[in-house]
């Protein structure tokens, strides 16, 4: 687990630094939870989508 935590970071630090390549491989990553989690809060589709 830690060494996806530090993955993790060293993919936000890119991210910051305007690496666009980082922020696909995170979205990538966390994409399916975060839609979970939005979808059990009332999210809509279309909102998820966004």
């Amino acid at each position: 687990m830690r060494d996806r935590a530090d993955q993790d970071q060293r993919l936000v630090r890119k991210v910051l630094e305007g690496d666009r390549e980082a922020f696909g491989q995170l979205v990538a990553r966390y994409q399916r939870m975060v839609a979970g989690v939005a979808w059990r809060y009332g999210a809509g589709a279309d909102e998820i989508e966004d």
